[in-house]
């Protein structure tokens, strides 16, 4: 039985309509380090499209449902690559850096140390959240781009990445549209999947609606601005898309604009008197790769030490947070073995108790007492718990200290 190509080719393009595409880029391969971490990139790649300051997943889909938090059905790797959690974490390992904690990250000082991605695991929702290391993603695509156009003869087919960078493609070719089925995840869109045929390869493509942003516009809203100077962002913006800048140059434009507007406020610079001829000067040397930098090295320096100390106060805020779930979890824990001692453990435990009640009501001792000897203290107030979780702690530590012995 023979097989009828167009009929094959409609029914691909219904399952992918039907189930949802996952383009893979066989340039992602090597610096991804493997075909799997190639496809997961690629799909990190779609969501920071869409949350560049970062997104929250699920692994696996969350069935129980006490547990279920910010969980809908479809809000996993799980279900959205078909990756099991052990094909996830090896991919991801290869591209990115995990850490187990909100602390550990906040505590890191270089976060990414040099891979592309980093995560990590929200302990109070159970949720992972990931950020991009925009200066090395942004440069590899960059790099695939250019490469890519040095070594095509001819055209080739258009290849968009996170900040729609296009390679344009062969004359010959034909496109199949197939169109990204909703996938859950706050806030997301359609996109259309593109998968064009040259006549030696396929390519699929990602395009975004026209009203998402073209090459560097995704990460716009992430360029700092001084807050006395924010009815320039707009023109500035404008001609950074014009020019097509990365985020990272679109920062240093910011930097020299406002430290010249600062100098010329303060007495100590030549006033700005066209800002979009002199923007767009700035922006056409920047756009050839020479240094634009000059009086904004001051703003730079400025802003990347506000930045270091929000980032520690975010750092030391989230390690308080922990550190007051720690204790909250060792209280439960030693209640519940307060609860569980025998009678004479709890008898110890009234004598350590005992040397803490001065200053302490007959009422209170009465309270107290009876609290440990039936060895539930959750009604006690705050004062009273932590004197009989003391009590408890040190006489689990006598018992461990007799082991020991």
């Amino acid at each position: 039985m023979s097989l009828d190509t167009s009929t094959h080719v409609s029914r691909m393009a219904m399952l992918r309509r039907q189930t949802g595409h996952v383009p893979y880029l066989r340039e992602l391969v090597e610096p991804a380090g493997s075909i799997t971490a190639a496809i997961l990139m690629a799909q990190l790649e779609y969501w920071f499209e869409r949350k560049p300051d970062g997104f929250y997943k699920y692994q696996v889909p969350v069935l129980s449902e006490t547990s279920k938090g910010f969980y809908r059905e479809g809000d996993s790797w799980q279900e959205e690559l078909g990756m099991s959690a052990n094909e996830f974490r090896t991919a991801f390992d290869r591209i990115g850096v995990r850490y187990n904690s909100k602390s550990q990250y906040y505590g890191a000082a270089d976060k990414f140390k040099g891979k592309f991605y980093c995560s990590y695991i929200d302990k109070r929702s159970n949720v992972t959240r990931y950020f991009r290391n925009n200066q090395e993603v942004d440069g590899l695509l960059e790099r695939l781009i250019r490469d890519f156009s040095e070594k095509s003869s001819c055209r080739r087919p258009t290849l968009v990445g996170r900040q729609g960078c296009e390679l344009t493609g062969d004359a010959h070719y034909k496109s199949v549209e197939v169109r990204r089925s909703n996938f859950l995840e706050s806030g997301v869109s359609d996109v259309d999947i593109t998968e064009i045929t040259t006549s030696k390869k396929t390519h699929t493509l990602q395009q975004q609606r026209p009203k998402s942003m073209p090459c560097g516009v995704a990460g716009y809203a992430d360029v700092k601005f001084e807050k006395s100077l924010e009815d320039g962002r707009s023109l500035l913006i404008e001609i950074a898309k014009r020019h097509q800048l990365t985020v990272s140059v679109t920062q240093d434009l910011a930097d020299e604009y406002c430290q010249r507007r600062l100098d010329a406020r303060n007495g100590g610079g030549v006033e700005i008197r066209s800002a979009r001829s002199w923007l767009s000067n700035l922006a056409k040397k920047a756009a050839n790769n020479e240094p634009i930098l000059d009086r904004g090295r001051l703003q730079k320096v400025k802003r990347l030490q506000a930045e270091q100390s929000e980032k520690e106060a975010e750092r030391l805020a989230a390690a308080e947070s922990e550190n007051r779930e720690q204790v909250a979890l060792m209280k439960t824990d030693l209640a519940t073995k307060l609860k569980a001692a025998p009678i004479k453990g709890k008898e110890q435990i009234l004598k350590h108790a005992q040397k803490s009640w001065l200053g302490k009501s007959s009422e209170d001792q009465i309270r107290l007492e009876e609290a440990i000897k039936i060895g539930d203290i959750s009604s006690l107030n705050a004062k009273l718990f932590s004197v009989a979780i003391e009590a408890t702690k040190a006489w689990l530590d006598e018992q461990e200290g007799r082991s020991g012995s």
